[in-house]
């Protein structure tokens, strides 16, 4: 059995490396070049999932977690389902969102500690995600 456990350290630290990674400056521009069909160096066609997998162990399924990075929404599949679910939420606004997983080695049991953390990196609000077969998203509000 795959169990979702909470550790607001390793969490926060994951958050706060992911929202670091938001949008970079852009290079200063190059000297002007012949004309090309080719895309310019570093011209990103851009995503619009991300996809987290949670590894399983002997007697626990893998994981799949898909962000839409524009609306946030998250569907999930486990083991060999041939099909996704969308995890309840309220609505979000536009934004760069993105996922990080984590996982620690199969237990002794077959059982795995995992977690997955949702990052806006335009406004820096992160959620948690809470549950063993409902799920649902804990917003992570900082202290003043």
């Amino acid at each position: 059995m795959i169990k979702p456990i909470f550790s607001t350290v390793a969490v926060a630290a994951m958050a706060a490396a992911l929202v670091s990674c938001g949008p970079q400056q852009p290079p200063a521009a190059a000297p002007a070049a012949a004309p090309s069909s080719e895309p310019a160096p570093g011209a990103a066609t851009s995503r619009a999932y991300q996809t987290v997998v949670i590894p399983g162990s002997a007697s626990a399924s893998v994981g799949v977690f898909r962000v839409n990075i524009a609306t946030g929404q998250v569907t999930v599949g486990w083991g060999d389902a041939t099909t996704m679910q969308p995890i309840a939420d309220l609505t979000l606004p536009a934004g760069q969102y993105h996922l990080v997983g984590w996982s620690q080695p199969a237990a002794s049991d077959g059982s795995v500690a995992w977690g997955v953390v949702r990052v806006d990196t335009v406004s820096g609000r992160v959620w948690t995600l809470n549950g063993g077969t409902v799920y649902n998203w804990i917003e992570m509000v900082p202290t003043s």
